[in-house]
């Protein structure tokens, strides 16, 4: 199934899901799919669609699928699935605990490996968020030169101010470390302003990497997104 058929797809669930209760969906598109300081769509734009489940005990459930850009050797799309817990402690801080699992859907012989990520998230709302995440199986290069799996570990924070009415500025600094794989470890930040009124969101950012062979061209990436 090629990528805007699952994207469809995806769309028409969503919509009925997006009216059930406890349950939010969110249409997205970006001019560049970027993670943690690294393009997944080869800076290509790429359509996403995000979903949450809540219970009102703390139990949470999410699923997302975004393109990957007119590479098709990268696969024809992102497919996330995951789980958790969470709750709010000290009258401002909420937390969750999630397993999330990343698979590639389609072929190509540059398609990442599904992998799992452990995370812990803490946020106080409209302010500051922090997050220490860990993959035991990240798919990557051996040190023997054969294709294989290792450790990969998060940790990052944010910084929210809003600056007027509907408008926040969005700062963050984050940092991987890789083990048994040949990655390099790196630094990551943003600077970004985003705008919301109603269900419509609006963003412009500019993403930086750094690593040991010095700091990379930064990344400007807009982005909008519909709450369904």
């Amino acid at each position: 199934m090629k990528a805007p058929r699952i994207v469809c797809l995806a769309l028409l669930l969503a919509t009925g899901a997006g009216h059930a209760e406890g349950v939010e969906a969110v249409l997205g598109l970006q001019s560049d799919k970027l993670q943690r300081g690294f393009s997944n769509s080869g800076g290509d734009p790429v359509a996403s669609l995000d979903t949450r489940w809540r219970a009102d005990a703390g139990w949470l459930a999410q699923a997302g699928l975004s393109t990957l850009g007119r590479d098709r050797r990268r696969g024809e799309a992102e497919l996330t699935l995951g789980g958790g817990y969470g709750g709010v402690f000290a009258d401002a801080w909420a937390w969750q605990a999630t397993v999330t699992h990343y698979r590639v859907l389609g072929g190509g012989d540059a398609r990442r490996l599904p992998y799992s990520e452990l995370a812990l998230a803490l946020d106080a709302p409209g302010r500051m968020d922090l997050l220490l995440a860990a993959s035991a199986d990240y798919p990557g290069r051996l040190y023997n030169g054969d294709s294989g799996r290792g450790g990969a570990y998060v940790a990052e924070a944010g910084w929210h101010p809003r600056l007027a009415p509907g408008w926040v500025l969005d700062l963050a600094l984050g940092h991987v470390r890789y083990t048994r794989i040949l990655f390099a470890d790196h630094g990551y930040g943003s600077v970004g302003l985003s705008w919301r009124s109603g269900r419509l969101g609006l963003s412009a950012t500019r993403v930086f990497r750094d690593g040991p062979a010095g700091p990379a061209d930064p990344r400007a990436v807009l982005a909008m997104s519909w709450q369904l």
